[in-house]
């Protein structure tokens, strides 16, 4: 079985942990025992061995300190490449921008994230050096990865990859260690020295836990207070005054709504489209199988004009839920956030309005606007969430002609609970 499997994650136990604590962890993965190995699914296999240091010319590891000998599971797959995270040609070509695969390539990474984190429980991860070691093909994870080698001994290699997006950074995957992530606005120009700031903050709470509220934390980069809870990540704000308190606030709102919709969506692929001078950023999200939602994040930083809390219509962002997203998605919803706020405040937008652009944009001759719940990025923040429904020419026609006919259309979609269909039009 080793000359056709490559281990793909490795993770320090407590030595009282056996194979049967790991397959409870792993119970909703439907497990069966084979001997002294667990088989997940026909990519997945895991064992509880004695760590050995592996030789293989393909491998980087956060640290090679763990001693051998030590207790730790082992997730095993197939030595092709087509577990890591691949570029789709067709996102690419279609979106113009970097996306994930929305092939079976993307939908086993998310299955080895997933089992990555039920089994983080059993991690001894706040022993050290224990919790530095962790183990992943270099090309199938991270480009750069020697980048964080240097960086993250001690350290979990899983969690600590950093997103880099305009005005912050962010980890992502502290959570599988019962640990928030963190978030900070950064400095462009002292990119590295931001980013040890952030590793450094990791570590720290690896070993001694979660940062209160109120914790002050001194670096190079300057001083940083543990200033709000985000969905499950805190945010880190700088206490000087002048290190770019705008940027950080609006960092701070964008991540939190990120964060929000990322707990609302559930399990997926993420792209992050960064803000620009004219449009706000969005969230494109590809979940498993079939389905892709792209949501605007940053329209609700300012209020709709004439917008009122009753009508649910003041903080709002918008959503495109589709097959598949495209260029089409980015227009859209550019358009869109644009309208919202260049809106005579006589006559603000509200849910169940119609809005036609100034031409068809992907395959729709108007949107109509749609309830998708709200978001609560922070407990004094709330967000409302509309979903744009693609409407054809003939029923653009219908609607202008018979006013009516559009609150008939709108009562018969309530009734017979078909939105999804009409949201396939996108495209």
């Amino acid at each position: 079985m080793s000359g056709q499997l490559l281990t793909w994650a490795v993770l320090p136990l407590h030595p009282q942990v056996g194979l049967e604590a790991v397959a409870a962890a792993l119970a909703e993965f439907h497990p069966r025992l084979e001997g002294e190995y667990l088989r997940v699914s026909n990519f997945f296999i895991v064992q509880v061995v004695a760590t050995q240091v592996p030789n293989r010319l393909d491998w980087s590891y956060a640290s090679s300190t763990a001693p051998i000998g030590a207790t730790s599971v082992e997730i095993l797959a197939p030595a092709e490449g087509w577990l890591g995270r691949l570029a789709s040609p067709e996102v690419m070509s279609a979106v113009g921008i970097k996306g994930l695969s929305a092939s079976i390539t993307a939908d086993r990474y998310l299955q080895l994230t997933a089992m990555v984190c039920k089994l983080a429980a059993l991690v001894t991860a706040v022993v050290q050096p224990l919790a530095g070691y962790m183990a992943f093909p270099s090309a199938a994870f991270v480009a750069d990865s020697n980048d964080y080698i240097a960086k993250l001994n001690p350290g979990p290699l899983w969690s600590y990859p950093l997103k880099r997006a305009s005005g912050w950074i962010e980890s992502s995957g502290l959570g599988g260690f019962g640990l928030p992530d963190i978030a900070m606005p950064t400095d462009p120009s002292r990119q590295q020295v931001f980013e040890s700031t952030a590793y450094a903050i990791m570590q720290a709470m690896i070993s001694n836990g979660p940062l209160p509220i109120g914790t002050v934390f001194g670096s190079k980069a300057g001083q940083f207070r543990v200033d709000a809870e985000l969905s499950d990540a805190i945010w880190l704000q700088p206490t000087e005054a002048g290190l770019g308190s705008e940027a950080a606030a609006r960092g701070r709102a964008c991540v939190g709504r990120k964060r929000a919709l990322a707990s609302l969506i559930g399990p997926h692929s993420h792209y992050h489209v960064p803000r620009s001078e004219h449009h706000v950023a969005q969230e494109h999200f590809f979940l498993l199988g079939d389905e892709c939602i792209a949501v605007t994040n940053g329209v609700s930083d300012a209020a709709q004009r004439g917008g009122q809390q009753e009508d649910e219509n003041t903080h709002v962002e918008f959503a495109v839920h589709a097959r598949r997203l495209g260029a089409w998605t980015h227009q859209v919803l550019a358009w869109m956030a644009q309208s919202f706020h260049a809106h005579n405040g006589a006559r603000p937008f509200r849910l169940y309005d119609r809005v036609v652009p100034p031409a068809p944009m992907g395959g729709a001759a108007a949107v109509l606007l749609w309830p998708y719940g709200h978001l609560q990025p922070e407990p004094t923040r709330r967000v409302e969430l509309w979903i744009l429904l693609p409407l054809t020419a003939e029923e653009l026609r219908q609607f202008r002609e018979n006013p009516e006919s559009q609150a008939q259309w709108i009562q018969e979609r309530e009734t017979q609970r078909d939105i999804d269909l009409i949201e396939q039009r996108w495209g």
